[in-house]
Formats: C-alpha cells, sequence, structure tokens
C-alpha cells in the first residue's frame, strides 16, 4: 500500500499538510479527527509512507484489498499489483452494480443474452460460445485498458486497468479498475519495437493474461450465482496496442500495411479512400497484424487471438484524433470562406454599444 501512496503523491508532504492544516483548526471541527490522524506522520521517526497510509486505512479512506509485490525477473525488481481476482471477489461482494448490467438478476440475463446474440456478429469463434454455450446469460463480457499517461516531469508513467463493458452507470469509477502502473524508467530502456515487444512489460502482460484467464474459466460468485468473466477488448490509442500485441502492421509503417484490422496502406490499398467501395474493405481481418515470431503474452487470453480484440478507441480516434482535425480544418475553411461574417458584424456592433454605454 506504500508504494500505492507514494505513487499517488508524496505521502511526507501529504502529511505535512495536515499538520498544518489541523494546527489552524479548533477540536470539533469538521475533518479535525481526521487530519489529525494523517498528521501523525509528520513525527514519525520511520517510514512516513507506511504510518501515512496505515492512518488513511485507520479512517476508512482504503479499501481492504491484497496488494501483492511481484518479482520482475527482466529487471530482477519488485513490482506491485493489486490482483484482478482480488478486485472481483470484493466487487462481487459489496458493489455488484459495479459487475452487473443491472440491479436486477432477471434484467442482468437477459442484457448478458441479448449482448452475445450481437457480439456474435463480430467475433464468432470467440471461445464463450463454445466454453460457455447455454449459459451466456451469466457472461459478463470484460476489457483490458492500457495507456502511458504523464508523470512527474513529464515522463511517461503505463497504467493498465480493465473493467466490464456493460455498466449501470456512465461514470468511469463504475468502469475501469486499477491493475498497475510503472514509470518509463523500469521499461523504456527495453523497447525493442512494436512487432519485437518490450520484455518488461511482456512480463507484466503475463501476469494479467494469467489473472483474467482464471476468471473466464472459473468465473466468481455473486448474488448467489456463478458469473464467468469473458475478456472482448483491448482498450488504448495506437501505441497501446502496437506494444501489447507486438504489432508488425501498425500506424507507424505508412506507406506500407498500417491497419490493424484490415490491410490498408498508402499503395493498392489507400488508407485514405472512405468511400463504401475502398478495397481495403476486401481485407478486414485478412490476416492479423502480428507476426508468430514474437507473440505476445496477450495472445493468450481467451478470444485475444483475434484482430477485433484490439478495440478502436473512439476517444483518441476521434476527439484527440481524425474527427479533431477535420474539425478545425473545417472550422478555419469557414472562416476564410465568410461564413460567420454577419455573426461578426453583430458582436462588432454590440462591442461598440457596449463601450459607448460602459
Amino acid at each position: 500500500m506504500s508504494y500505492l501512496c507514494a505513487q499517488a503523491s508524496n505521502a511526507e508532504k501529504a502529511s505535512e499538510s495536515s499538520f498544518r492544516q489541523v494546527s489552524t483548526m479548533l477540536p470539533g471541527a469538521p475533518g479535525f479527527n481526521d487530519l489529525q490522524q494523517l498528521s501523525l506522520a509528520h513525527a514519525a521517526k520511520g517510514s512516513k509512507e507506511e504510518v501515512f497510509v496505515r492512518e488513511v486505512a485507520n479512517i476508512g479512506e482504503i479499501l481492504p484489498l491484497k496488494i501483492e509485490a511481484r518479482q520482475l525477473q527482466s529487471i530482477n525488481k519488485r513490482h506491485y499489483v493489486v490482483p484482478a481476482r482480488v478486485v472481483v471477489e470484493y466487487l462481487a461482494e459489496f458493489y455488484p452494480r459495479k459487475l452487473l448490467p443491472s440491479p436486477a438478476l432477471g434484467d442482468v440475463e437477459k442484457i448478458l443474452t441479448d449482448f452475445w446474440a450481437s457480439f456474435k456478429v463480430l467475433h464468432p469463434n470467440h471461445p464463450a460460445y463454445q466454453k460457455y454455450n447455454g449459459t451466456l446469460k451469466n457472461c459478463i463480457p470484460m476489457k483490458i485498458h492500457s495507456d502511458e499517461g504523464t508523470g512527474l516531469r513529464k515522463s511517461a508513467v503505463l497504467q493498465v486497468s480493465w473493467g466490464p463493458v456493460l455498466t449501470q452507470t456512465g461514470n468511469s469509477l463504475d468502469r475501469y479498475f486499477f491493475w498497475t502502473c510503472m514509470n518509463a524508467e523500469d521499461y523504456k530502456a527495453y523497447n525493442k519495437g512494436y512487432a519485437a515487444g518490450n520484455e518488461v512489460l511482456d512480463e507484466l502482460a503475463e501476469m494479467l493474461a494469467g489473472e483474467i484467464t482464471s476468471l473466464f474459466e472459473t468465473g466468481v460468485k455473486c448474488k448467489g450465482m456463478t458469473f464467468y468473466l469473458c475478456w472482448v477488448a483491448l482498450e488504448g490509442d495506437l501505441p497501446a496496442q502496437a506494444r501489447a500485441f507486438h504489432c508488425k502492421r501498425n500506424f507507424g509503417r505508412v506507406p506500407n500495411a498500417m491497419c490493424y484490422w484490415c490491410l490498408a496502406n498508402d499503395n493498392d490499398y489507400p488508407f485514405t479512400d472512405p468511400s463504401r467501395t475502398a478495397s481495403w474493405r476486401s481485407t478486414l481481418s485478412a490476416s492479423p497484424p502480428w507476426t508468430g515470431s514474437s507473440p505476445s503474452p496477450f495472445l493468450k487470453i481467451p478470444g485475444g487471438d483475434a484482430d477485433v480484440f484490439l478495440a478502436k478507441d473512439l476517444f483518441h480516434l476521434c476527439h484527440l484524433g481524425a474527427v479533431r482535425t477535420f474539425a478545425v480544418n473545417a472550422l478555419c475553411f469557414l472562416v476564410s470562406d465568410n461564413h460567420f461574417a454577419p455573426c461578426m458584424i453583430y458582436f462588432y456592433i454590440l462591442g461598440t454599444f457596449s463601450s459607448f454605454f460602459g
């Protein structure tokens, strides 16, 4: 737990801040008791992180979840993860609404049955259809999320989380559950290119693949029933997906084949053709984007050996991708074409009157 606290912020500074704040408060004021407990780490002679995290737990702000230290052979270093099964079992017992798509079991069965009927169009060979044929109403579709964020001094921080595809709310806190994170300094030196992989990240992927495969095979008890967690997607931006699955075909290979889901390139299958008769459409799922020479551990996940497992991330493809670029260029074009001229005259007149009347 001390590791997670240290990753989140500096525990020593946090305890010092608590000490200073509580010293300006009167006993009995809102938050006084909690801040007083948190400030105990300020005067601790040992590990301030351990004392601070212990007190955070004492005031009930940390879930009683087991955090495991895993030895990474690739860098001979301990690394910490929150085991997926530990979190799943805790949610199943205390917060089933974060796992199930509806509070009513009858609705859950219908929603899950309908999902798998629809999903079969996209991935008809997913192992869930063979292993749980007839009991798909007990199969919860799950996804993995991987991405690099920005840490101290703008250095990269890899984070990996997971969660259900179908949720009762749109809140991210109900859809993504932390598995681990790692500072770039621990893995950047081991990058060998997307196709060859990264031995440090592959070791982490091997661990996660084993954990979630177990959840697929044995499931979890929830509301008196056994639900099986079936993994259907890896979310993330294009670099994260290429890194996770060792994609030889990736966005950096233009003019060569560069798509995870088809053979689009800048030659005979032009990726710039969005029409319904585009030649690349005939190559959808023609071959996976990875090669067999350096397989990713994620390919061992039931269902993970299909290109459709790489989810099309609408946030990165639209909000931060092609749609954003299109919107900006379209706006610039409309301005240059004087499309907003009548509005600009209105605002000019309004501004002039506002200045005149003070």
